[in-house]
């Protein structure tokens, strides 16, 4: 008796602690020169503080099932207090958070949903 407990105590503890891992964000290659590169430093330092960092593709849990909303572009804030990233969804900036859900690093919320990468 004792072992079938023990059993279904581990197989419990196993399964729960299984969690659905997303697909594998896709970051895009940066494609801007040098040049440009060194113009949005100097933007983001001297006008609007916002740094470009890298684009890459947000997933959101539907159901049950991890659906891509598509490529984002995501910024850094020189003006901002708090080390964290921001997400472009539409022109509009909103702050990322961190998390492991899914096996991904940083969650944004947009719309009511929250989007992973």
């Amino acid at each position: 008796m004792k072992k079938i407990m023990y059993i279904a105590l581990v197989m419990s503890v196993l399964f729960c602690s299984c969690e659905s891992k997303g697909p594998k964000s896709q970051y895009y290659e940066d494609t801007r020169t040098s040049d440009e590169m060194l113009q949005d430093i100097s933007d983001a330092s001297v006008c609007d503080g916002w740094l470009h960092k890298y684009d890459t593709d947000v997933y959101y849990m539907e159901d049950g099932e991890w659906n891509c909303y598509g490529r984002v572009s995501v910024y850094k804030n020189l003006e901002d207090d708090h080390d964290r990233n921001w997400v472009d969804f539409n022109g509009i900036k909103f702050p990322t958070e961190e998390t492991n859900k899914g096996g991904y690093s940083y969650k944004v919320q947009y719309g009511g949903t929250w989007y992973y990468f």
